[in-house]
């Protein structure tokens, strides 16, 4: 991921009474906030490369069986149970563990389910410990967090219209690393074109990639 290091203003921030004042601030917030997420990004990849995998138990995977049992409802046999999943057999297993009188079918879900959360359960254990043994799960709090704020910060930018061109230029440096490298940009609108002719889209791009390329051109030439 591109790092975001660039003043939105492009230099000493305009003054106060700038038509685009609040637009310069909130660019500013943007870079910091994309800044701060690719740190806690380089650190929950370091965290990845020190975490040891844990197999997952063979009783947590889906089965062919457990379709019949109305354990879950798709396919992905092979494939281990979610949250959500678990979370509905827990409850199948509590009601069917409260009732006197069970039919052979209820039964054989209800063993099922009580096996499944049982090795999901220690499994669950074994990966919470080795996440916090590497740094893991202290990384992917904190580039969760990091992510929320910028797209918090990013989201209020893009829906601040800027009033100069200096502010269009703020925007473009604060934004520019969410747009794909300049090949992939000129690629695409080459196919949208091909596609659908000159349309909205292909202006949007062709506009964005000229900002683009300026205000990297003027950071190579600082």
């Amino acid at each position: 991921m591109s790092k975001t290091t660039a003043s939105a203003a492009g230099g000493a921030m305009p003054a106060a009474d700038h038509p685009d004042a609040a637009l310069f601030t909130l660019a500013e917030e943007c870079i910091a906030a994309a800044s701060e997420r690719d740190e806690t990004l380089d650190r929950l990849n370091d965290a990845e490369e020190n975490h040891f995998p844990i197999p997952t138990p063979e009783a947590v995977l889906r089965t062919e069986k457990d379709v019949q049992l109305r354990l879950y409802v798709g396919g992905g046999f092979g494939t281990a149970y979610n949250r959500e999943e678990i979370a509905a057999i827990r409850i199948m297993v509590r009601s069917v563990g409260r009732e006197s009188n069970v039919t052979r079918a209820q039964h054989a879900a209800y063993t099922r389910g009580a096996e499944i959360l049982d090795a999901w359960a220690g499994w669950r254990e074994m990966l919470d410990r080795e996440e916090e043994r590497s740094g893991m799960a202290a990384a992917t709090r904190a580039y969760h967090g990091a992510s929320d704020k910028f797209d918090e910060v990013a989201g209020k930018l893009a829906t601040t219209p800027a009033a100069t061109i200096d502010g269009v230029l703020a925007k473009t440096r604060a934004l520019a690393n969410l747009y794909p490298d300049d090949a992939l940009v000129g690629e695409g609108i080459k196919e949208t074109l091909r596609q659908f002719g000159p349309e909205q889209d292909v202006a949007s791009a062709s506009l964005a990639r000229d900002l683009i390329r300026l205000v990297k051109s003027e950071g190579a030439a600082q």
